[in-house]
């Protein structure tokens, strides 16, 4: 976006209340959008009234907005002499340097108070990015990019990394296989046998399962280097003399999803499958640089140091399961099986989420290779936007698909788990992240502007919150952000402009607020624990458990659900919110158009999908009985292509998406009772575990 004083480009500029605005280094002004200006007010419902009245005598601006380049109005707000420019299409605000602090001077004015009790500081910012930050910045550019060739961070070792990992989890599975021949389950010989045995039969026929599964499960059918698109087929045979390897097989899935993999037994016999939604939405250059990130999961070993590492949580599950059902035999009575099945369940969690940190370290070296291959890091950036987006739209569509058929099962892609490009989750993430605008109720990069500025400053909450590295330890691949952001950087070593480009100068740690949500998320867990862990002792009695885990639990949703105010929202002001969490939400309301289902075409979605003119988010419906939601997804259809007014809770868990409390359509109100069923269910806890103690 460019200013609209002096049409230099604004710039991210973070602040240490979590929310992300633009900023002119020229004329030091600054751009909200609507609802951003609430973070920084004391009584933001009251503020957003202010607002949403509209300004004071206003009259047309020569200012065209940011956003939506259309001409801006100037006119007072809370008093007359204060004059801000507002746009009248999307409520963003523009304020010029010094009317961030004239305007909250103000506002504590209006309502009696004294200002030197509020504020932070004492002075005068002299400059706005004090005014947004409450410290005196010395020289800086608020976050500016500067092209400038940088050299290349380095990667972990992939050899290290990959044998250490595979040590570990061969000593988990070599310990519990000992464990079993002392307990004369299997002789030491047997166990060693079976161990190896497993690894090299999983290894041998692993590709050749593929192949079949594929052939006629996902329509894939082999093709000669003749039958490939010319570029693509030039580009891999350079590589192929390059590394010295035969031309990999590929196979192309005939699906509208864009995805590919690879797998096979070692370089020399790799196949590579892309799908023809693969080959439709990406144009040659982005083609090249999927394909190059495949062939470098074969030059980098990835198919047998994965295929290795992924035996052992298998292994480690079965043993325990069949162990927790093995009855002893011994004379004494006792049965130790249950225990070593216990043992070796910990350690396949462990060893689940050791196979997850190897996968998403060899997926930022394919993403390196594709890039050094290519010479054009930004191809694989733009084709990862491009492939999030197909991911998305065709979960929707497979959905469909299944709710017609009368079928429960889940989409093609998901079938292929880790072996694609990209998680399904992540995609639809950055998907809702990086929309403008849309055109239609489908997600398709053809019918939406994709807005980098959107991606730069939505997807902060990416790189900068802790949440975001809880979720990515359940993920085969890193977050987008993440990868965005290496191949950025790979960019600048190039001395190339960075397809996206991300703010790396944290404002502040968000370690305490994600320790405080943590502790909240698991609080009913914690206590009822602890309630039954003492009850066992004899020296509590039972009913301390619900009585605890109601009160923890009543904690919990007062926390989760903030019912004081719901200041109105633009739905970018959100996304550009970096303090939210699934248990920390924003309280808003927000105003658009229903564009379609959460699930398009599934004629009992009770999700929705909502469109202001800044992005779109999803909106979560929910009631205490699912009966309700079917019958809200029935009527719900009715709502799509009208406008409506939607207060409720925004939450982020990576897929940024809105809770609804109330929603204001044109038949009425529709109410959500989720949240006083949460109270009524804690207390009703809180209750039953008091009367229990108290003997009546």
């Amino acid at each position: 976006m460019d200013c609209p004083k002096c049409s230099c480009s604004l710039v991210d500029t973070y602040t240490p209340r979590g929310v992300v605005v633009d900023y002119c280094p020229a004329c030091q002004g600054i751009w909200f959008d609507k609802g951003e200006l609430n973070y920084f007010s004391k009584s933001p419902m009251a503020f957003s009234k202010l607002l949403q009245a509209g300004l004071k005598n206003p009259v047309a601006s020569s200012c065209l907005c940011p956003r939506c380049k259309v001409s801006m109005n100037e006119g007072g707000f809370i008093k007359d002499e204060l004059l801000i420019e507002q746009c009248p299409s999307c409520c963003g605000v523009w304020l010029d340097a010094q009317e961030l602090t004239a305007m909250q001077l103000a506002e504590h004015e209006m309502r009696g108070l004294d200002a030197s009790k509020l504020f932070s500081r004492s002075y005068k910012a002299s400059s706005a990015l004090e005014e947004i930050t409450g410290e005196k910045i010395q020289g800086s550019s608020g976050g500016s990019f500067s092209k400038a060739k940088i050299p290349l961070p380095k990667l972990p070792n992939l050899l290290i990394r990959s044998l250490g990992t595979l040590v570990v989890l061969y000593a988990m599975l070599g310990v519990i296989m000992i464990v079993l021949a002392e307990a004369d389950v299997l002789t030491a010989g047997a166990a060693v046998f079976t161990m190896i045995a497993m690894i090299i039969l999983n290894f041998l026929i692993s590709p050749f399962f593929l192949d079949i599964f594929m052939s006629w499960f996902q329509s894939l059918t082999f093709v000669e280097p003749g039958g490939l698109p010319h570029s693509l087929r030039n580009f891999v045979d350079e590589i192929c003399r390059k590394e010295n390897m035969a031309f990999p097989r590929f196979g192309i899935i005939d699906d509208g999803t864009p995805n590919a993999f690879t797998y096979g037994h070692y370089p020399g016999n790799a196949r590579i499958v892309i799908t023809r939604g693969l080959m439709e939405k990406l144009d040659s250059e982005e083609l090249n640089a999927v394909v190059a990130h495949e062939i470098g999961h074969a030059v980098h070993w990835d198919i047998l140091v994965m295929t290795a590492a992924s035996v052992v949580p298998i292994l480690l599950y079965y043993i325990s399961k069949t162990l927790m059902k093995m009855k002893s035999r011994g004379r004494n009575g006792k049965n130790p099986f249950p225990m070593i099945g216990i043992i070796a369940y910990i350690m396949y969690v462990a060893a689940e989420y050791a196979v997850l940190f190897l996968s998403r370290t060899r997926e930022y070296w394919a993403d390196r290779y594709s890039a050094d291959a290519t010479r054009n890091p930004n191809a694989l950036a733009s084709a990862l936007i491009k492939i999030a987006y197909g991911l998305s739209a065709e979960s929707s569509k497979e959905a469909e698909y299944a709710a017609y058929e009368g079928e429960a099962r889940e989409p093609r892609h998901k079938a292929l788990g880790a072996l694609g490009i990209f998680d399904s989750t992540s995609a639809k993430a950055l998907v809702a992240t990086s929309v403008r605008n849309i055109d239609s109720g489908s997600l398709s990069p053809d019918n939406e502007e994709i807005s980098k500025e959107n991606i730069s400053a939505a997807m902060q909450w990416d790189l900068w919150n802790p949440w975001a590295l809880y979720y990515e330890l359940h993920s085969t691949h890193p977050l987008p952000a993440r990868r965005i952001d290496a191949l950025a950087k790979h960019a600048l070593s190039f001395d190339q402009t960075p397809y996206i480009v991300f703010n790396r100068t944290r404002p502040e740690s968000y370690w305490d607020d994600f320790f405080v949500d943590f502790a909240v998320q698991y609080m009913p867990l914690f206590a009822l624990a602890g309630a039954s862990i003492a009850a066992g002792t004899g020296y509590v009695h039972f009913g301390l458990a619900p009585a605890l885990l109601g009160a923890a639990y009543l904690l919990q949703v007062l926390y989760s659900y903030p019912a004081a105010d719901f200041p109105d929202h633009s739905v970018v002001s959100l996304l550009k919110y970096i303090k939210v969490s699934a248990v920390r939400p924003v309280p808003a309301t927000i105003r658009g158009r229903i564009i379609g289902k959460g699930v398009p075409g599934l004629i009992y979605s009770e999700d929705l999908v909502m469109q202001d003119n800044t992005g779109y988010i999803f909106l979560n419906y929910e009631q205490p009985l699912n009966i309700f939601n079917f019958l809200f997804g029935i009527k719900n259809t009715a709502y799509i292509g009208t406008e409506v007014v939607v207060t409720g809770w925004y939450r982020r868990a990576p897929v940024p998406y809105f809770e609804i409390y109330k929603m204001q359509a044109y038949d009425g109100v529709n109410n959500c009772y989720i949240y006083w069923y949460k109270i009524i269910f804690a207390i009703f806890l809180t209750g039953l575990g008091i009367f229990l103690m108290a003997g009546i």
